[in-house]
């Protein structure tokens, strides 16, 4: 069965936790048909507090990620959002996506690829995560397993490609990409869709912060490599998206086409 998903595309409160919790446990409250609701990287905190990612940073466990699986029990729905996390482990500190549903958090990404180019300087902060995992939800009563990744992870196709094989059914990229990025990102699109066989859900921040402006732009992939839904630029938007798993399981057989040793040969490849 289809389930329906709410990308919000908008504009934290920088520095403001909990004014932009708030704002999260609003939305699942008014987003009555979405079955998944996807905010942007870093919303929790915003993008441009830089020293200020350690005060921010939230633990797992703690009251905020608490109050959000509340919202999410209460209202039966799933929600990714970003925020800078502390990792009770080794107490460094990462760019994740949360995903916490009715029975509280299901698991969290940490960014793999931490742009340090141009004005972003994320490797000054944040500890680049070193997995690709997937997640099982229930949604409509089926199982659905999501792929997770962050902004300039999707310009590496290794990040999307072991979450299909993994089973992914949709990977949710969540982004703080800024206006210039923007060509970048719509070309990409198309291709980790059609090369995965998953749907893409993408959303992304609007407004600016700092010296960025980002451009929102939340958009919807089949697995053919064809946008389904999109919304506009440079304004605060809910774009509503139905996802019809049966058009991912599967109609191109690129998955079951992957050889081992071509994926060897990439790592053999890779520079000194």
């Amino acid at each position: 069965m289809p389930f329906e998903a709410a990308l919000v595309q908008a504009r934290p409160v920088l520095g403001d936790v909990k004014a932009n919790a708030a704002r999260v446990v609003d939305a699942l409250r008014r987003e009555a048909a979405a079955d998944l609701v996807v905010f942007p990287e870093l919303f929790l905190s915003g993008y441009a507090v830089r020293d200020g990612f350690a005060q921010l940073a939230l633990d797992p466990a703690g009251p905020v990620v608490r109050e959000l699986a509340d919202a999410c029990r209460a209202t039966g729905r799933h929600l990714v959002v970003g925020a800078p996390v502390r990792s009770p482990a080794r107490g460094v500190l990462h760019n994740s996506l949360l995903l916490l549903g009715p029975g509280g958090l299901v698991g969290r990404y940490d960014k793999s690829y931490l742009p340090t180019f141009s004005l972003f300087e994320e490797d000054h902060w944040f500890k680049e995560g070193d997995a690709a995992p997937t997640f099982d939800v229930t949604l409509r009563g089926e199982r659905v397993r999501l792929g997770l990744s962050i902004c300039y992870d999707l310009f590496f196709p290794e990040v999307t490609k072991a979450q299909a094989l993994q089973g992914a059914d949709v990977l949710v990229c969540a982004s703080a990409s800024p206006a210039p990025s923007q060509p970048h990102f719509e070309a990409v699109f198309p291709a980790r869709a059609l090369e995965t066989t998953c749907h893409l859900l993408y959303t992304n921040l609007v407004g600016p912060q700092d010296a960025a402006v980002f451009w929102g732009g939340a958009q919807a992939w089949s697995p053919l490599g064809r946008r389904v839904a999109r919304a506009g630029d440079d304004e605060e938007a809910v774009l509503r998206v139905r996802v019809d798993l049966a058009e991912a399981r599967r109609r191109r057989p690129v998955l079951r086409d992957t050889r081992a040793e071509m994926l060897r040969a990439l790592l053999d490849a890779r520079p000194e």
